[in-house]
């Protein structure tokens, strides 16, 4: 698949040249100072109070125009090589390291309240087909319009990642396995439904979702990725278009939802 260019991405190796830059001048500064005061103390008895106040004013006066407001930008460039690490740069949403991330905070969370959390792992189905026939450039579009139906239908406290090439996940806080297989089904139905333009043609997309329950124990997101994975393929060994969730819950109601 072609790479889409990101711009915010070319900007990294800069960012991280002035990162590296600013904390040496930052700690350079902060020992000048540190050394000014320590002469200050040292000579106090050779030099004049108002030469030694001088110095001293001189010195803060570097510290607070100078070292703190590039203190501030490191700040921000630290933020933004974050984002970015953090960012699947074609579809904006979180990456594999970013989804990995969220998801253990939040694990922790329902395992400390004893709250349900449940995965979806979603694959669009015959995406190679659109590639082959439309170009990579209209695969593109296909995953930046699949994200855009993603986050349109789930709430906001869900989160969606695109952890490489068609494949996405989906994290569902304070929901069960039953209703995740809804949330599940919505976004099938959405996908289903809908097609992208390209180049005066709709392209019809489908997905297959394998839907599951994060166990709250140890290692849950690890084993629930994995348990997701192997349903969403399994969706996709019956005819795709379709979901199938686990068999845990506890309505028996798990299976294939079409």
């Amino acid at each position: 698949m072609a790479v889409s260019v990101n711009r915010a991405a070319l900007r990294t190796p800069r960012a991280l040249k002035l990162l590296y830059a600013g904390t040496s001048l930052l700690i350079a500064g902060l020992a000048v100072l540190a050394c000014g005061l320590a002469m200050l103390r040292v000579q106090r008895q050779v030099w004049p109070f108002d030469c030694a106040a001088l110095i001293l004013i001189a010195l803060l006066a570097q510290f607070i125009f100078v070292f703190i407001p590039m203190f501030r930008r490191i700040g921000t460039y630290s933020g933004e090589i974050i984002r970015l690490a953090t960012t699947d740069p074609l579809t904006a949403l979180a990456n594999r390291r970013g989804f990995l991330e969220r998801s253990e905070i939040e694990h922790m969370r329902a395992r400390r309240f004893h709250r349900p959390l449940c995965l979806l792992m979603i694959d669009a189905d015959h995406f190679k087909r659109v590639n082959d026939t439309h170009g990579h450039e209209a695969g593109d579009l296909v995953l930046k319009s699949l994200a855009k139906s993603f986050l349109a239908t789930l709430r906001e406290t869900d989160m969606v990642a695109r952890l490489g090439g068609e494949e996405f996940a989906v994290l569902l806080p304070e929901t069960d396995l039953q209703g995740a297989a809804y949330a599940a089904e919505r976004l099938r139905l959405r996908v289903a439904q809908g097609s992208v333009k390209f180049r005066g043609k709709a392209i019809k997309v489908t997905v297959s979702i394998g839907v599951t329950l994060v166990k709250n124990e140890p290692g849950g997101i690890e084993e629930a990725l994995h348990a997701a994975d192997e349903l969403m393929y399994r969706a996709k060994s019956i005819g795709r278009n379709c979901i199938i969730a686990a068999e845990e819950d506890a309505r028996g109601s798990g299976g294939a939802l079409n």
